[in-house]
């Protein structure tokens, strides 16, 4: 994890309102296997726990992840998606 934080940005906080660093999201994919944002945003980092992190640090984690998944922009904005509506209590 030092050497992900040392790396730059990654060191740096999802967003101002969420303090989970994206060096955070590149170790629970890489140690953890964390495949879906939902996965690291919930369960494999604190980012999700106390409520919504907020759309900034959401897509952050995204670009993260498809960075080093390989994924397309429609399935960010699909991982975007799917974790938004766990906070959606009917």
């Amino acid at each position: 994890m030092r050497r992900l934080v040392a790396a730059g940005p990654l060191g740096e906080p999802l967003s101002p309102a969420c303090p989970t660093l994206g060096a955070e999201i590149v170790y629970a994919m890489r140690e953890e296997a964390a495949v879906t944002l939902a996965d690291a945003i919930l369960r494999r980092t604190e980012a999700g726990v106390t409520g919504h992190p907020g759309r900034p640090a959401l897509e952050r984690a995204a670009a993260i992840m498809a960075f080093e998944l390989g994924w397309p922009p429609d399935h960010i904005d699909a991982e975007v998606a799917a974790c938004e509506r766990v906070y959606d209590v009917p």
